[in-house]
């Protein structure tokens, strides 16, 4: 009974696996950025990455200029929060993270540096608990982390045993 279980559970598993391997690639719906489809492609091009590396980072950089200036509330009640998205971007060493994250985020940098204000000191590349928290509480509300290498962020001093409930 068993040896027929277990070549049911074989032959199951030998036709999804097959399934899967024609399954197509779907390609990225980078026309659902609307006017900045073409940059994201042309971002992509000059990467030598996927549209979706790209196009994902282009999501979180806009939502990380945008969560100054825009609040989203739910119509129950009058507070809002700031649009905010979390991007983790999973690549494996030598697949031009740091080239992308560069790319995406260079007209921001650009931007922040020119700021006479608070907003100046908004984008980290690397923080403490402490740090975010002064720069929250004395500087712009608006913050974004930007780490190429998850170990800087998942690594570092700020989520060791001690401090990760601190920073979550």
């Amino acid at each position: 009974m068993n040896q027929r279980v277990s070549e049911q559970v074989t032959a199951n598993l030998e036709i999804r696996l097959n399934n899967a391997q024609k399954s197509v690639k779907r390609p990225y719906p980078t026309e659902a950025f609307g006017p900045i489809a073409q940059g994201i492609n042309a971002m992509a091009a000059s990467c030598q990455v996927d549209p979706e590396m790209v196009g994902t980072l282009v999501l979180g950089c806009v939502s990380a200029a945008s969560q100054a200036l825009v609040n989203v509330s739910d119509k129950r009640f009058d507070a809002g929060c700031p649009v905010t998205i979390n991007v983790f971007m999973v690549a494996a060493s030598g697949e031009r993270k740091s080239s992308v994250v560069s790319t995406v985020f260079r007209p921001m940098y650009d931007a922040v540096t020119n700021f006479k204000d608070n907003r100046r000191h908004m984008i980290y590349n690397d923080v403490t608990v402490d740090g975010m928290i002064m720069g929250l509480i004395n500087g712009c509300p608006a913050r974004v982390v930007v780490a190429p290498e998850a170990s800087v962020v998942l690594g570092g001093y700020a989520m060791s045993k001690d401090h990760t409930n601190r920073f979550l």
